[in-house]
């Protein structure tokens, strides 16, 4: 069967000025033993990540956004503490429509549930992603909006600007999505290719424990890493990540001890007091996979 029609699906999604969309994303990585605040104790990090998305075409300048997305996280929240587990899964709904001048608008839905399973509670966390960009040419693009998501300690809100901009013979590729994410690659062959990367978007997850009982795990970290990435075929992709990660953070708070409002994980006269020692900055290393569909150039 030809994959026309299946790339006739992508190509509303195709207005943000990259030439391809990443329908599968995971990674798997390890941070080495790292230092409590107070306490020469340590305790190694283990995160992972999936990334689905399903667009389905509704006819004329309309798609259908759909997935999903998930993390987990494992590590002790205190010094002699036992090692807790922190899941999280959302599902995308939403629409990418398509607008004259060059204009697109994202909407999106995300409910997202969040639990430490062998420590008790669970919790729906609902969530939003709004965007409204503009393609400027083949190559570049410029947006804005924001992200909105009722954690477990309250309301975060980031105001979001996003940026594309690609070479014309695909040497580099630069993509903000600023404050939480950006990327800049550099093409080393016809299958490999370097670059750098930040991620800084945090997450909360419920738990319950004997130690401290109906309560939260607050994570905040700023990652920035260097990557190899291998395109054993135009689809398949598979990259090694090496960085550091700066401020971070896994602080437990009582479930009842809250704030108003985070904005971009700042927070504004913070009454809440933690219950552990969080873990500190550190070393991060990441395996990636991602499945990859090229788009029909516009020649």
């Amino acid at each position: 069967m030809k994959p026309l029609p299946f790339l006739l699906l992508l190509l509303p999604l195709w207005l943000s000025g990259q030439s391809y969309v990443d329908l599968l994303k995971i990674g798997y990585g390890y941070s080495p033993e790292t230092a409590f605040e107070d306490d020469n104790l340590q305790t190694g990090i283990t995160f992972a990540d999936y990334d689905l998305l399903l667009p389905i075409p509704l006819g004329g300048r309309t798609t259908l956004l759909t997935g999903s997305t998930g993390a987990y996280n494992r590590l002790q929240p205190d010094p002699g503490s036992p090692e807790l587990k922190l899941y999280s899964a959302a599902l995308y709904l939403g629409l990418n429509l398509t607008h004259r001048n060059g204009w697109t608008s994202t909407h999106m839905l995300l409910p997202r549930l969040a639990s430490a399973f062998d420590n008790g509670r669970a919790q729906w966390q609902w969530g939003t992603l709004q965007l409204l960009e503009r393609k400027r040419g083949d190559r570049q693009t410029l947006g804005f909006g924001f992200y909105l998501n009722t954690e477990e300690y309250g309301v975060m809100w980031v105001p979001l600007l996003t940026y594309y901009l690609h070479h014309p013979q695909d040497a580099w590729e630069v993509r903000l999505l600023f404050p939480s994410r950006g990327d800049f690659n550099v093409r080393l062959s016809e299958r490999w290719r370097a670059g750098t990367s930040f991620d800084a978007l945090g997450s909360s997850f419920p738990i319950e424990t004997p130690e401290f009982g109906p309560a939260y795990v607050q994570r905040i970290s700023n990652d920035l890493s260097l990557y190899l990435q291998h395109h054993f075929s135009p689809s398949l992709l598979i990259g090694f990540k090496a960085g550091y990660s700066i401020a971070r953070s896994y602080r437990v708070y009582g479930a009842e001890d809250t704030v108003k409002i985070s904005i971009a994980n700042i927070f504004f006269d913070d009454p809440r007091s933690s219950l552990n020692q969080s873990v500190r900055s550190g070393l991060l290393f990441q395996f990636r996979l991602t499945y990859r569909f090229h788009l029909p150039t516009s020649e």
